[in-house]
């Protein structure tokens, strides 16, 4: 019986081996062919079509937690928060009640995101909320009202609503924007 078992146990050491080594490598060879890790190609396609229609220098904002938009999209961000974890109180995969969430905003936090806003005015507004923490922008009150009074909804892609800075205040072309959530 020894001199079987020790066949037996070098072929399922090698063919185990050889699973983790080809995993391994499909795993490499497709993070490098298109760079995506964490996302899938809705966050290339908007980053393109923020890259068409702004020019180089505007500033965008993007609200949640896909921060290559602004890498893809070859534009700086507007505001001082590249998450939304301080004006949320969302803390990436640590799913809580809204009511603890709203205790762990960072006092002041919204206030300042929206001073920012307005100062920097940011030509686009990527409401990336619901891609990974469904918390969209529109839940939040204070920047509901700031995103209604200046901006136009324009395109969804996938889970990422864009929304363009309104032109000298006016009317939006489109007046409806997205099913408001429910407001924390």
């Amino acid at each position: 019986k020894k001199a079987t078992a020790w066949p037996s146990r070098v072929l399922a050491a090698s063919f185990t081996f050889f699973l983790l080594f080809a995993s391994a490598l499909g795993s490499v060879f497709g993070e490098k062919v298109d760079g995506r890790v964490s996302h899938d190609r809705t966050v290339t396609d908007a980053s393109r079509y923020i890259e068409v229609i702004t020019k180089r220098e505007y500033r965008i904002f993007r609200w949640g937690f896909s921060p290559w938009l602004y890498q893809y999209s070859h534009r700086r961000p507007a505001g001082r928060y590249v998450f939304s974890t301080y004006v949320t109180g969302f803390v990436p995969w640590y799913w809580e009640k809204l009511s603890t969430e709203k205790a762990r905003i960072v006092p002041g936090s919204v206030e300042a995101l929206l001073s920012d806003l307005e100062r920097e005015k940011p030509e686009i507004v990527v409401d990336a909320g619901s891609v990974m923490m469904g918390r969209p922008l529109r839940m939040f009150e204070k920047p509901t009202n700031w995103l209604y009074r200046h901006y136009c909804f324009e395109v969804r892609f996938g889970a990422m609503d864009l929304y363009r800075r309104k032109v000298d205040g006016r009317d939006c072309a489109y007046p409806y924007f997205p099913r408001a959530a429910e407001v924390v």
